[in-house]
């Protein structure tokens, strides 16, 4: 569904409707306590809409009817929004859509981008496994909402991103903010901490990622176009991962940022806990000097830390 906003970048200042699937509120039933759980729900399906050849998708959070018509809510409506959609599952426009259809070169960009982000998710979830980096959130099942919606803005639209909550706000000729929200199906893992076969079935991720896989769709309606190949496509995979390949080694080969990094990118003066935690990260590293790389250096260049954190390291440096 996200891939409409790839085909009406101009459109109605470029909006696509979406819901967001969240954890509920359950009460345990053995201790009373309320506490947040996630919800298992059946495997999801796509079934065909009898008018106007739309689509209903059903939702681990329930089902959403597709429309090729977009509208605005002033407020908040008392049934479930549909979800505005450009392409069918086999990437063909829904009828009476009036999107405006981007040209060959946007077509092909945007396309390339979600191909490059898809690809970067798989080698860095394996790099992950191999100890090479600590942590990576992938994006598969939400690659057209990333790129396609950077794609629709402009120089002058103000982005407001959160993690898994995508939005943008954009300025059209009154003047008027509009928040525009997405829905779309997380296929990976939260995290690379996270095991989402725990709270949802193996066989519904499967059936997300092969029936309704948004590069995937992208990539039909392109070639119906005339726009892509088998050729171009083993091409494209082929450099992108050569580049990602190279860049990794690359990067590995540099040095390894300092300690006071992971403390001094955010504020522009450290608040007082920070600065205690940073003392607190560097007592822990200097007792267990074992259990920590050598290659992070734990020299704090001039100007770098304040406050507590500096106070207590130039102390311990005038003890020792």
């Amino acid at each position: 569904m996200a891939m409409a906003m790839a085909l009406c970048a101009r459109r109605n200042l470029r909006k696509v409707k979406m819901g967001l699937m969240n954890s509920i509120r359950q009460i345990d039933s053995n201790d009373k306590r309320t506490r947040l759980l996630p919800l298992r729900f059946q495997s999801t399906t796509v079934t065909p809409a009898a008018a106007e050849n739309q689509m209903v998708i059903d939702f681990p959070g329930g089902k959403v009817k597709a429309t090729p018509h977009m509208n605005f809510l002033s407020q908040s409506p008392s049934h479930r929004v549909p979800c505005y959609t450009v392409l069918d599952d086999d990437g063909k426009p829904l009828i009476s859509n009036a999107f405006q259809q981007v040209s060959k070169e946007v077509a092909i960009k945007i396309y390339s981008d979600m191909v490059t982000l898809q690809t970067m998710d798989t080698i860095f979830y394996e790099l992950q496994r191999q100890g090479r980096i600590s942590f990576y959130v992938t994006t598969l099942g939400e690659e057209a909402i990333n790129i396609a919606t950077a794609a629709a803005l402009t120089i002058d639209d103000l982005v407001v991103p959160q993690h898994r909550l995508p939005m943008a706000m954009s300025n059209n000729e009154s003047d008027c903010n509009v928040i525009e929200p997405f829905l779309t199906y997380r296929v990976g893992h939260h995290s690379t901490s996270d095991d989402s076969t725990k709270y949802r079935q193996a066989e519904e991720i499967e059936w997300w990622r092969q029936a309704r896989d948004p590069v995937s769709r992208f990539r039909k309606w392109v070639e119906s176009n005339g726009w892509w190949s088998n050729e171009a496509e083993s091409e494209l995979r082929s450099n992108v991962r050569k580049q990602i390949l190279h860049a990794i080694q690359v990067a590995e080969k540099e040095e390894k940022p300092p300690v006071a990094d992971l403390f001094t990118d955010v504020y522009d003066i450290a608040p007082s806990n920070l600065c205690e935690q940073e003392s607190s990260l560097r007592e822990t590293i200097t007792r267990h000097s074992k259990d920590y790389p050598t290659d992070v250096p734990m020299d704090v260049p001039n100007g770098v830390l304040s406050g507590l954190a500096w106070l207590k390291y130039k102390v311990k440096q005038h003890i020792s």
